[in-house]
């Protein structure tokens, strides 16, 4: 009988292995990581702006399109009562990055959460009076009016006249404190809507988000006029729903 043949003892992995299976499970943990604390800040709207990297982690997929088009403009008070445009820098012409075209970036940011940053950059690397406050205004039109004027007279058969609304968002003090704010256009109109409205009232009681959070609210008052002399300009809107 022949013996069987000796089995080599089996070579252990090679430093070069090791180090490349640990790379690939510490990359694993932390993307899982990551995305895990997107998650939990869009539950519990805890810091979903704090960055702008946040954009990245945050459970953000489903936001809806929205039927208007939104500017943001910084404005900053000198002492002598003269306002400046603080939103861009004059950098900004030579920026390489556009990737909406002639659009600035503080545009981008639509919801205004970065945007006071962005001025108290520019008044620290511009020449400029002293700065009482610091105003961020929204503007806002309907998106149907950014079509050329060729598809414009093929879909509507009306003049082209454009309107702008205007509203204070924040008001904050020269060092970035902030004094006063109010919602943007959009949620106003969503709480008139459920203020004015008693089905969708009872509706939006019913109708309970799955999320903790989620920055839905309910309003069983009747409506409260909120506009100020800074509010949202008067702007007429119409609804489907039927009391």
């Amino acid at each position: 009988m022949h013996a069987p043949p000796a089995v080599p003892p089996a070579a252990s992995p090679s430093l070069k292995t090791r180090l490349s299976r640990w790379a690939a499970g510490l990359f694993i943990g932390g993307y899982l990581s990551v995305l895990g604390a997107g998650v939990a800040a869009h539950a519990l709207e805890f810091n979903q702006g704090a960055h702008p990297l946040m954009y990245y982690i945050v459970w953000d997929m489903f936001c809806g399109w929205s039927a208007q088009s939104y500017r943001t403009h910084v404005i900053a008070e000198g002492e002598s009562g003269t306002w400046y445009e603080v939103g861009t820098g004059p950098w900004e012409e030579s920026r390489p990055f556009r990737p909406y075209g002639d659009l600035a970036r503080i545009h981008y940011d639509v919801n205004a959460t970065h945007s006071a940053r962005a001025a108290l950059n520019v008044l620290r690397h511009t020449s400029h009076e002293p700065i009482v406050r610091i105003a961020l205004v929204e503007e806002v039109w309907a998106k149907k009016f950014n079509l050329p004027e060729p598809h414009w007279s093929e879909r509507w058969n009306v003049p082209k006249d454009p309107a702008s609304y205007y509203a204070v968002r924040h008001v904050l003090s020269a060092d970035g404190q902030l004094l006063g704010s109010r919602p943007g256009w959009a949620t106003e109109v969503v709480q008139r809507h459920v203020q004015d409205r008693e089905k969708i009232r009872r509706l939006s009681a019913r109708a309970a988000p799955m999320l903790a959070g989620s920055g839905r609210t309910t309003h069983a008052g009747p409506a409260v006029e909120r506009r100020g002399a800074t509010g949202v300009v008067p702007a007429g809107h119409f609804s489907t729903f039927a009391d």
